[in-house]
């Protein structure tokens, strides 16, 4: 809806209505980046239990729908963790 107001995509989360930029239960924070093509969202853990995972530790996805997960080494864990 954003991009069909403004023509533009945003890479602030307040302008589609996430304040504050983290997930319902609190264990994720969320971010949001433009990029040449779109933009990407992200969620990293935001304290405990999450941040004790270390397979599963950046979550991300785009606007053409492509997901990926990295581990704490940044290592692709996408399958393992988009289930």
């Amino acid at each position: 809806k954003f991009f069909l107001r403004a023509n533009t995509y945003t890479d602030s989360l307040a302008d589609l209505g996430f304040e504050p930029a983290v997930t319902a239960n609190g264990y994720y924070s969320l971010s949001l980046t433009q990029t040449d093509d779109g933009w990407t969202a992200t969620a990293v853990p935001n304290g405990s239990p999450q941040d004790t995972d270390t397979t599963c530790v950046s979550f991300s996805f785009d606007q053409e729908g492509r997901k990926r997960a990295v581990d704490d080494e940044d290592a692709d864990t996408t399958d393992l963790c988009w289930r």
